[in-house]
């Protein structure tokens, strides 16, 4: 509904906006004996690398038709790489990882290190994953001319959609 309002040009969604000190974290491992390492966690869908420019340096991204049962992929940073001994970006590319208890993904991509915390934090291992009932924000890229008229719009397709309001915010209100 969102892509067929005038003055959208991208549309990608994630469990928490980026760049702010919402996150969550995943115990991770690599073999089931090793210990649990914790690893900020964002549940993305196939639009979000593209939307914010995120380059791959190894594999590819979640499929735009994911129809899954159960979570099969991760993709992560190449600090991710670094930390659990993963060899270089291509070596990891299909080599399993344990989450939580019995979790187990197949990594599917590496992106290259980003902020994806505040500023003032250092780059850490990340996993991104793919499961659309975690999703809880949309991002949309907005190129109108008339940025009132495209909210309004988007807030009338919104109430076709849901019986809440709209909350929308700018990114850079986000982020401040």
């Amino acid at each position: 509904a969102f892509s067929k309002v005038s003055g959208v040009d991208k549309i990608s969604a994630i469990s928490f906006p980026m760049g702010t000190w919402q996150d969550a974290s995943s115990d991770v491992r690599i073999k089931a004996e090793d210990e649990k390492t914790g690893v900020r966690d964002y549940y993305i869908d196939e639009n979000y690398l593209t939307h914010f420019d995120l380059k791959l340096v190894a594999g590819e991204n979640f499929s735009q038709n994911l129809a899954q049962q159960k979570e099969l992929f991760a993709i992560v940073n190449e600090t991710f790489i670094q930390r659990f001994e993963l060899g270089d970006p291509a070596e990891s590319i299909g080599q399993s990882i344990v989450l939580g208890d019995s979790t187990h993904l197949t990594i599917r991509g590496v992106v290259a290190d980003f902020l994806f915390k505040p500023s003032n934090y250092a780059i850490e291992p990340l996993l991104l994953r793919y499961n659309p009932d975690q999703f809880g924000t949309l991002n949309l890229s907005l190129s109108s001319a008339d940025i009132p008229s495209t909210i309004t719009a988007l807030e009338h397709n919104w109430q076709q959609l849901a019986d809440v309001p709209l909350e929308a915010k700018f990114f850079d209100e986000v982020i401040e």
